[in-house]
């Protein structure tokens, strides 16, 4: 069910991911994806991750 919801923004996804890959800023790293059937992953990333997910659990991160 996912897959299909989910499925039409792939092509975007793939599009602007091809975009950074020829772009400069792929000169820090290019970016790569894998498109997974019956999984999923909500990530949050980035500096201040940490400190938003602390509010959401008493385990010390």
């Amino acid at each position: 069910m996912l897959r299909t919801l989910f499925t039409p923004g792939l092509p975007w996804f793939r599009g602007k991911l091809e975009e950074w890959n020829a772009s400069e800023k792929a000169k820090e790293g290019k970016v790569e994806m894998e498109v997974l059937d019956n999984w999923g992953l909500l990530a949050l990333q980035g500096p201040a991750a940490a400190t938003y997910l602390q509010a959401l659990t008493s385990f010390d991160l």
